[in-house]
């Protein structure tokens, strides 16, 4: 298993399952809402302290929380997302595997949504290698708001982790999330924006919100986000996705 590369799905069990080099990522498609949410739930790495990775999202009927999109609901005045789009919401998803390499594995999640007032096609272009996960979101939608959630791993029942949000100083504003496990590992899940002609020019934000619980422990959702404009509404915006980086100590 650490050897690696793979990626397939299991449709029976609504999972994605893909590795490189030890780095291991697993995502729900279609989640039991008492039990998880859609996205990306679990990330581990030989070496690092499974907690301060996403080892668990929360369950939907208790504030959805996932590595997922998330977007603004212009109608509804509310955010909305991927991890929201349990097994119930009917969604549909398509996986497609452009390379897999020892070193490497590239592939792209396509989730249309008809439930999803805002954003009906969102394409979600993942690469993995045995040192960080990247996720670049694309959408097709009539809003203006995009974003990240993060969930970010608080306490286990005896231990807590550490914390910080931080933000580059460059005028793109790109944002750190660093979640740190007491004299063991930490990770590092930072939001990546490009220039683009769809911004308004504005920083990306990052917000904790109200903390959850998972199957592990309690979770402070982060969510981030950039505003994108044009002719009113939100077109493309390919510009964004993260990193995230595990550190041994």
């Amino acid at each position: 298993a650490d050897a690696g590369g793979f990626v397939f799905e299991i449709r029976e069990f609504h999972k994605i399952f893909a590795n490189v080099g030890g780095m291991y990522a697993e995502f729900e498609t279609g989640a039991d809402p008492n039990h998880d949410s859609t996205g990306l739930t679990r990330v581990h790495v030989a070496g690092v302290e499974p907690l301060v990775m996403p080892t668990a999202g929360s369950a939907e009927d208790q504030g959805a929380v996932s590595v997922s999109p998330i977007w603004y609901n212009d109608l509804s005045k509310k955010w909305g997302s991927v991890a929201q789009q349990g097994y119930r919401e009917h969604v549909n998803y398509s996986l497609e595997v452009d390379e897999v390499k020892s070193t490497s594995a590239s592939f792209t999640i396509s989730w249309t949504m008809p439930n999803a007032t805002m954003y009906e096609y969102i394409s979600e272009e993942f690469t993995i290698t045995p040192e960080q996960v990247t996720g670049t979101v694309f959408v097709t939608g009539r809003g203006q708001q995009l974003g990240y959630m993060f969930p970010a791993f608080l306490f286990d029942g005896q231990t807590n982790s550490s914390l910080k949000i931080s933000f580059n100083s460059d005028p793109l504003g790109n944002a750190n999330v660093t979640v740190g496990w007491p004299n063991k590992s930490s990770q590092l899940f930072t939001i990546v924006t490009t220039p683009s002609s769809d911004r308004l020019g504005l920083p990306c934000t990052c917000t904790r919100m109200a903390d959850t619980k998972s199957r592990n422990g309690y979770l402070a959702p982060i969510r981030c986000t950039v505003t994108f404009y044009q002719n009113n509404r939100l077109q493309d915006a390919a510009s964004f996705g993260y990193a995230l980086v595990p550190k041994k100590n």
